[in-house]
């Protein structure tokens, strides 16, 4: 059993100025304050039983119940002179439950070397929307059949290969289902779909790895794949201003997939580690805008290679991450532009004596083919000095020193629909730490173990 209770409370000033060109429209304003409550109260409790029928087979079965109850409550203001006047078409007050029965049943094959399971969940939900402003209600009942079906093959000690299928059904959340309008960016204004219904996916995943310990060689790789029907996503307006209006809509043709490997390897006669790694992605979205079909793809490469070397008295590493994506779209050849960011991260640890060490490590970052002012490149140094204490090292103090060059920051890019956005994020710089650490440990652990340092 699981209780959550959240509670929230905000508010919100929100002053725009608009200023228009080339037309006859005057220059406005528009000054706002807002405040709004968000309460959530829920309820998880599961069981399961299993009944072994004979040293290979056996039956797993389940039952999940959840109630959740929250509420949201928006309270929206125009600030003109001589008073605050509330604005309705931007107040809502909902309060909603919702209330999910799953029943599961797997069977269970397991012998030696394999293991397969099949199985299915049989789920029920009853959501309910109270819109307390106009005390309009609404109800949805929604079930749904959720198979599942895994294969494992235990090869030998050291190797394995797995094969999963699951299936998934997610409903939309109170804030895409409110029929209220979100002003807080002017230029991108959106309101919710109370029509929404839930999404549907489907996903499997492949797994194969090995790892020989007398010659230290490892290897991973793997699949996975997700394809979703209803899939809940954005229908786009333009109005006579040149402001986005956006409304969730379900769509059909969503999908995504990747595949990933790498392995490790002894070199120069084990004097060091080396792993080398690669993955790829594909990824297909549906949107509308202006009522046109809007299909959004992006295909990424992202190799990788890590160099170690362990010793008793100190570690080294030095590691570098390579991201090549190539965006796609049917409406905006702007959108179309490739970029990259490529990465390199190193770190050493080295040990003194009378139990003392030092830590450093260095993240490189470098973007490129974006907006102007967003190709930026950085470099994040850190460091520490230790101080064990005691015969099992169980206590030890450290003083840090995170981004020692204050550079810091957080630079991403997003492509949706038939725009790209580029984000630039100040986030917590340079900064001091005293860090006393007490390990409930009763013996002394061995470099491998020890993790602090």
């Amino acid at each position: 059993y699981q209780p959550v209770y959240n509670d929230q409370k905000s508010k919100t000033d929100l002053s725009t100025g608009f200023f228009y060109y080339n037309n006859n429209l005057s220059d406005s304003s528009l000054v706002q304050k807002r405040s709004q409550d968000n309460f959530k109260m829920e309820h998880n409790t599961f069981i399961s039983y299993t009944e072994p029928w004979t040293k290979k087979f056996k039956t797993e079965l389940s039952y999940n119940f959840s109630q959740n109850h929250n509420g949201t409550n928006r309270q929206t203001y125009d600030i003109i002179t001589g008073g605050d006047i509330l604005n309705p078409a931007m107040s809502n007050n909902f309060d909603n439950l919702r209330i999910i029965n799953r029943a599961g049943a797997k069977l269970i094959y397991d012998v030696k070397k394999y293991r397969v399971t099949i199985g299915t969940n049989v789920r029920n939900i009853m959501q309910r929307n109270i819109n307390l402003t106009t005390d309009e209600r609404l109800a949805y009942t929604f079930n749904n059949i959720l198979p599942n079906a895994s294969f494992q093959y235990r090869i030998n000690q050291g190797s394995n290969f797995s094969l999963q299928y699951n299936s998934s059904s997610q409903q939309p959340d109170l804030r895409q289902m409110q029929p209220v309008v979100d002003n807080t960016d002017p230029n991108r204004i959106s309101y919710g779909n109370p029509d929404l219904q839930p999404t549907f996916s489907n996903h499997a995943n492949l797994n194969y790895y090995f790892y020989k310990g007398v010659s230290d060689i490892n290897f991973w790789s793997g699949f996975n794949a997700t394809n979703t029907n209803n899939q809940i996503s954005y229908a786009t307006e333009f109005d006579s201003l040149g402001r986005a209006v956006t409304r969730p809509i379900n769509v059909d043709g969503n999908y995504y997939g990747s595949i990933y490997m790498g392995g490790g390897f002894p070199a120069f006669k084990r004097f060091m580690k080396v792993y080398i790694n690669f993955n790829s992605s594909h990824s297909n979205n549906v949107s509308f805008v202006n009522g046109v079909k809007n299909v959004a793809q992006n295909t990424s490469y992202g190799p990788g290679l890590t160099l170690e070397k362990d010793a008793e008295k100190f570690a080294v590493s030095l590691e570098g991450n390579y991201d090549y994506n190539i965006p796609k779209t049917n409406l905006s050849v702007s959108s179309q532009q490739p970029y990259y960011t490529y990465k390199i991260n190193g770190s050493v640890m080295v040990k003194f004596p009378k139990k003392f060490s030092l830590t450093a490590e260095g993240n490189y970052v470098n973007n490129g083919n974006r907006t102007p002012g967003y190709n930026l490149n950085y470099f994040i140094l850190n460091g520490a000095i230790n101080k064990s204490f005691f015969k099992t090292e169980d206590v030890v103090v450290s003083l840090m020193a995170n981004d020692i060059l204050n550079q810091n920051i957080s630079n991403e890019r997003f492509i949706e629909a038939n725009r790209i956005v580029d984000t630039k994020t100040q986030i917590i710089r340079r900064y001091f730490l005293l860090r006393v650490l007490w390990k409930f440990n009763s013996q002394k652990q061995t470099p491998d173990e020890d993790d602090d340092y």
